[in-house]
């Protein structure tokens, strides 16, 4: 402890403060505005506040002397640090240059335009590039130049088959091929980075790790590409460290071995705004991507933003930021007799892709991140907050000016937020698009185990962005357990009785929303829900496709993770005003994997592992190991093709 209290003072001094800091006092918990901790010691202090180590430092710090035994020497200066926008990378990432198309159009049904999300499969040229199993299978659209299916390549993300990792979501730029996992071995997020050659086939290049507890969420994904440029969100507990002197720096480096990983310098972590029950150090890791010829590979320019904040958080990304809306409560407990915290306002965070964060004090929760939507000049949210009026609505909607995001969060201004329509029942479904914010104001769940279900029916709320005060209720023939924006249209998902899946198309391109057309898949039963699981291509007109993943019996619907069945794509044709009609289903995985295929590691599907894929003009079905061509005719969509992708393949020499 000694030692401890030698680091404190000497880098007290080595900062230029004039005291150390009054170790007979708890440190701040909060500070007024968003900046960086001014030295080690400032960091440390807080850090021995709030893991309650304070006191017994104190406590045997002034014992010292009653052994008889004098306090060590100061140790050395440490290293100047590394400014936090230089944070990056140790090593290089080396990708040969391409020589053949290697464009990336977007496959992934993605909450914003321009942000692409981390998914199981997406394409690279005239190759689908497919995850599963914690590996990567490659698939050529155009063998010889013609339309078809040609299961190119598998290449193994991971390292030896005893690992605990999961690998979860991957993102595509050029011919790169970026993995995103978590292992529990390393305790660390993993950064894997492949490379799809000229001939379909895949080489691994290079492995990175993100010291990080697991990112898992149910609903949203972790990575995100805007312009070339991927976004990871990771964090840990701070309280879970318990020595100050293991915190590791969030940078990316070849292993989590301690003469690889630095060490977290306290000037490049912003200190929290408000007293947070149990802090969280979230870190946004920017990394630019491009291809790199073999004589020019350099490490990538990672930049990192660390900083300190509560546990309960929605991550949202724009074209222009990375947020994070951090919901305040808990429970504090290095306050005086372990208070509830009386301050009731929340945090958004504003982590630019060129620049420095800004903060704002907002109110509420937000129910997901389709809740929060970033406009030109105002950033919008749907929150719920606590203390509405008796009989008021609790529900808001939050236009916040974005000049409101600054070093020094102002107080909130309830001009920013619109009172809108109660909500009942379950589950609260919402969504933004380009003219309106869409939520279910009343939701009945059917109970599809039940022999006969009582039948139920919804009502949604359009809230024009325009006008908020001026939302218009539009009834729906049956629950919603999903909304989904299809271009200028919205789609609901859901149970009006136990027949089968339900959907209801509105059309926003008029003054008011219209709902133009209701259908029942009968016997179909919704199989997956995340977000990536449902997918469209309208075109100008109105017009187009959408298609989701089915099962055929009611068992099956819900569709339970660790089960990882993988299901039928139905398919539905929109028409121009917007309408619907079924165009029918290509059917899943026909049968038993090849019996030379089995999977070693990361073998629970928690992201789903069944999509509808609509590229070049043709219509995909992925369910499973099974990739599947479909032709749309007049009334059906027929089967034209399948790649099996548990057949072996032959290997590159």
């Amino acid at each position: 402890m000694l030692k401890r209290l030698g680091l404190v003072l000497a880098a007290a001094a080595l900062t230029g403060c004039a005291t150390a800091p009054d170790l007979s006092e708890p440190s701040p918990t909060a500070w007024p505005e968003l900046t960086e901790f001014q030295s080690e010691a400032e960091f440390e202090h807080y850090f021995l506040t709030i893991t309650g180590q304070l006191e017994q430092e104190v406590e045997e710090s002034d014992d010292w002397w009653m052994d008889g035994s004098t306090p060590p020497p100061p140790p050395p200066p440490p290293p100047a640090p590394t400014p936090m926008a230089e944070m990056s990378v140790a090593g290089e990432m080396i990708v040969t240059a391409a020589r053949v198309d290697d464009s990336n159009p977007s496959i992934t049904n993605t909450q914003e335009a321009g942000v692409d999300e981390g998914d199981i499969v997406k394409q690279i040229g005239q190759y689908l590039i497919v995850m599963q199993d914690g590996r990567l299978f490659s698939v050529d659209l155009l063998p010889g130049g013609e339309p078809g299916l040609n299961h190119v390549d598998r290449e193994n993300v991971y390292q030896t088959t005893q690992e605990d990792t999961w690998y979860d979501e991957m993102l595509v730029f050029g011919r790169q091929i970026i993995v995103i996992g978590y292992s529990y071995d390393a305790e660390a997020s993993v950064f894997a980075v492949l490379e799809l050659e000229e001939d379909g086939q895949i080489t691994f290049r290079d492995r990175f790790f993100l010291p990080a507890q697991d990112y898992f969420d149910g609903e949203n994904y972790t990575t995100r590409l805007v312009d070339g440029q991927l976004a990871l969100h990771t964090s840990f507990y701070l309280t879970d460290v318990r020595n100050f002197e293991d915190l590791n720096a969030p940078v990316l480096s070849r292993s989590i071995s301690v003469q690889d990983v630095p060490r977290l310098d306290a000037r490049s972590v912003y200190r929290p705004v408000q007293d947070t029950p149990d802090p969280l150090l979230h870190t946004i890791t920017m990394c630019p991507l491009r291809d790199l010829g073999l004589d020019e590979a350099e490490a990538p320019e990672c930049r990192t933003t660390a900083f300190l904040a509560g546990d309960s958080y929605e991550y949202y990304a724009s074209t222009d930021a990375v947020w994070l809306w951090v919901n305040r409560d808990g429970y504090a407990w290095w306050l005086d007799d372990g208070e509830d915290i009386e301050e009731t306002t929340a945090l958004l965070y504003q982590i630019p892709y060129e620049g420095a964060p800004g903060v704002a004090r907002v109110e509420g929760r937000p129910v997901n991140q389709f809740s929060l939507a970033a406009g030109e000049d105002v950033f919008r949210a749907f929150v719920e907050v606590d203390d509405s009026e008796d009989g008021a609505s609790p529900y808001r909607l939050l236009q916040l000016p974005l000049n409101d995001l600054r070093v020094r969060p102002a107080a909130i201004d309830g001009a920013d937020y619109t009172v809108l329509p109660g909500v009942k029942g379950y589950p609260l479904e919402n969504r933004f698009t380009g003219t309106h914010f869409v939520y279910t104001a009343k939701n009945d769940e059917v109970y599809l185990w039940d022999e006969d279900p009582a039948p139920v029916t919804a009502t949604l709320a359009f809230v024009p962005l325009v006008d908020p005060s001026s939302p218009e209720l539009v009834n729906v023939p049956h629950g919603v357990i999903r909304l989904e924006r299809a271009r200028d249209h919205i789609v609901a998902t859901g149970y009006h009785d136990g027949r089968g899946l339900s959907l209801t198309s509105f059309d926003l391109r008029g003054d008011e929303a219209r709902r133009a057309g209701t259908i029942t898949l009968v016997s179909r039963f919704e199989s997956e829900n995340r977000s990536h699981a449902f997918n469209s291509s309208i075109g100008e007109g109105g017009d187009g496709l959408i298609g989701l993943p089915t099962v055929q019996r009611e068992a099956d619907a819900g569709r339970w993770v660790w089960r990882s069945d993988s299901s039928d794509i139905s398919f539905l044709r929109v028409g121009a005003d917007a309408s619907l009609s079924s165009v029918g289903v290509l059917n899943g995985a026909d049968g038993e994997p090849h019996e030379s295929y089995g999977c070693d590691v990361s073998c629970v599907d928690w992201y789903g592992n069944s999509r509808p894929i609509f590229t070049m003009g043709r219509v995909f079905a992925l369910s499973g190991t099974s990739l599947v061509e479909g032709e749309v005719g007049e009334q059906r969509v027929s089967e034209l093709r399948r790649v099996d992708l548990t057949q072996p393949v032959k290997r590159k020499p």
